[in-house]
């Protein structure tokens, strides 16, 4: 009951207010080295890892981690600690960068809220120290140099490694430098969690109420919870390790219930295991898929309500048992940490009260700012091409897979949204000649659409998409195809691999709307019980009791006033952590004065 003979029915509503987002491209630079000459770089995969965001006045800080896996043929024979080095063999090269950029976002403030996502679009690398001898021959004009030439220049004097060389002496010098261009488009959303009791009805007599249809995504709750995922694992064919190279993780198959006030998430975790064997230094891989259950408690979830959830590998340790280093080990124990982030949201269909009109009535506004949701829909999508793969292939024993979608590039139409984007895939394969595991990187640019009815070009778009099938079929090759193949005479194009992937595309279409609202009405009559007057002041000042979703920008807008000026009046307020119930100075507002 607000008020004489006035009835109230009100609906408490926690909604995302997107301040703004943005897309910037970024390219970045650096050295990669190498402990022996380098012929060519087979292949680079890279991706973004470990991103974080930062919100500052009218930007974001995205700071993270570019992982890069350079596949690179030799060009000499040579040992460098436990790796025996083959000249026209392909070996592997891991390598993390930091990097942090800013992203313009106008509106941005310390205490809102930020979601990044990093494409890696474009990655090249040139051989500094090729270019380096191209530009030196220029300058003298082909005569020889003197001390430039001597032994260990021509190995490439540009850094240091652990290394030995064949006769055991010890060797400071990295043997190859080259260049690295990595182009990264970085997608930022800005937005601030507003909760608010609107006014979905009034009841009274002589009363002319005016509502608007709402339809939006109301947050039950979000939580984070880390989760440790532990197993045992044995090295296949009696293979001994001599230590593991690199773990490549990844979270599949992750499914979805609701209880009451507890969301239960189960998948699999799987895992890429590269390992070197102790008797003859090459490198193995063997994969290893781990479920795992976790329950996130969201009070207020119920059944029918959406969830969201975001599994990330955080940490991938291996410790490795049952042998020595000398003999190699036969197991070894994985502990990996996983990043799980939940939300809740229910979308609600709602009538919400703009505004009451009526004799002796005190009518309370608020500026309600909301993605009002225009529709949404699914639709899968079949992608079909030829893999060309530069060796024989006796079978693909894993395929990993990501999407990106490509911001700039996805947009809204009538009536529908056009969603571009990339497959990218790591297929790990057995050489039909060699038996030696090999990695190969394949992207796959797409282009579809996906129909949403009211749709319109100025509106905003969230899209999700999710690998539902990969499969490939190796071709049947001839059986002198091996002795072509070290012949130099087996050409890829004349046996490609046929790839067929299904996407599941899901996309949401909202517009933002600004509303003012109702969230009181009362009779003039009464007075505000959350309000109070200071006497003795030029102008009398208000002493106001906070109330459910008050903010500081919401006094002072209601009062006229501004935010420096509350704080100015309440020192030592926190403007992050206002409570219910606590009592707040308010300035004469400019009108009063």
């Amino acid at each position: 009951m607000s008020g004489r003979d006035i009835k109230l029915k009100k609906k408490l509503l926690k909604v995302e207010n997107v301040v703004g987002e943005n897309v910037k491209q970024t390219e970045i630079k650096s050295d990669i080295k190498f402990p022996v000459k380098v012929k060519k770089i087979w292949e680079v995969d890279a991706d973004v890892r470990d991103i974080e965001t930062k919100v500052i006045e009218d930007k974001v800080i995205v700071s993270g981690t570019i992982h890069k896996q350079i596949f690179f043929v030799a060009d000499e024979d040579r040992k460098v600690g436990d790796v025996f080095y083959k000249k026209d063999e392909v070996f592997e090269k891991t390598v993390e960068e930091k990097f942090t950029e800013f992203v313009d976002v106008r509106g941005a403030r310390e205490n809102f809220d930020a979601e990044a996502e990093v494409r890696v679009e474009f990655v090249d690398l040139d051989d500094i120290k090729k270019d380096k001898k191209d530009k030196d021959k220029h300058k003298h004009k082909g005569k020889h140099r003197d001390e430039e030439n001597s032994d260990d220049d021509r190995h490439g004097d540009y850094g240091h490694h652990d290394d030995h060389d064949e006769k055991g002496r010890h060797d400071d010098r990295v043997r190859d430098i080259w260049r690295q261009i990595v182009v990264l488009e970085i997608f930022v959303k800005v937005f601030e969690v507003a909760q608010l009791e609107v006014v979905t009805d009034v009841i009274g007599r002589d009363l002319d109420v005016r509502k608007e249809l709402l339809k939006v995504d109301s947050v039950i709750g979000e939580q984070e919870k880390q989760v440790e995922v532990v197993r045992d694992i044995e090295f296949p064919d009696r293979k001994r390790a001599k230590k593991v190279k690199e773990v490549i993780a990844e979270v599949k198959d992750i499914e979805t219930e609701i209880i009451p006030d507890k969301v239960i998430i189960k998948g699999v975790l799987h895992k890429q295991i590269l390992f070197v064997e102790a008797e003859t230094n090459k490198v193995f891989e063997t994969s290893v898929d781990e479920p795992f259950t976790v329950s996130v408690e969201i009070p207020g979830a119920k059944k029918d309500h959406t969830v969201k959830v975001d599994v990330d590998v955080e940490f991938v340790d291996v410790d490795l048992k049952k042998g020595n280093r000398r003999e190699g080990f036969r197991e070894a124990k994985l502990t990996a940490i996983l990043d799980v982030f939940v939300k809740v949201t229910e979308e609600l269909q709602l009538e919400v009260v703009t505004d009451v009109r009526g004799r002796g009535l005190d009518v309370r506004k608020e500026l309600l700012k909301v993605q009002s949701v225009v529709g949404e829909n699914e639709r899968q999508v079949n992608l079909r091409d030829e893999i060309i793969i530069d060796r024989p292939v006796k079978k693909i024993v894993d395929t990993l897979t990501d999407v990106k979608i490509n911001r700039r590039e996805t947009k809204v139409l009538n009536d529908k949204v056009i969603v571009d984007g990339v497959l990218k895939k790591q297929i790990f394969f057995v050489d039909l000649c060699s038996e030696a595991v090999f990695e190969k990187s394949v992207k796959e640019d797409f282009t579809t659409f996906v129909d949403v009815p009211g749709a319109r070009k100025d509106q905003n778009v969230q899209v999700n998409v999710d690998v539902e099938f990969v499969d490939h079929e190796v071709p049947d090759y001839p059986k002198w195809i091996c002795g072509a193949f070290e012949d130099g005479e087996f050409d890829p194009e004349d046996y490609p691999i046929i790839q067929t992937a299904v996407l599941s595309i899901f996309a949401k279409v909202t517009e933002t709307l600004q509303l003012d609202v109702v969230v009181d009405v009362r009779s003039k009559k009464d007075k505000y019980d959350d309000e109070e007057e200071e006497e003795g002041e030029e102008c009398r000042i208000k002493i106001v009791v906070v109330q459910r979703g008050d903010t500081l920008w919401k006094l002072a807008k209601r009062f006229n006033t501004t935010v420096e000026a509350i704080m100015e009046l309440n020192p030592g307020i926190d403007p992050n952590n206002l409570r219910i119930g606590q009592k707040i100075r308010i300035p004469c507002s400019a009108e009063g004065r």
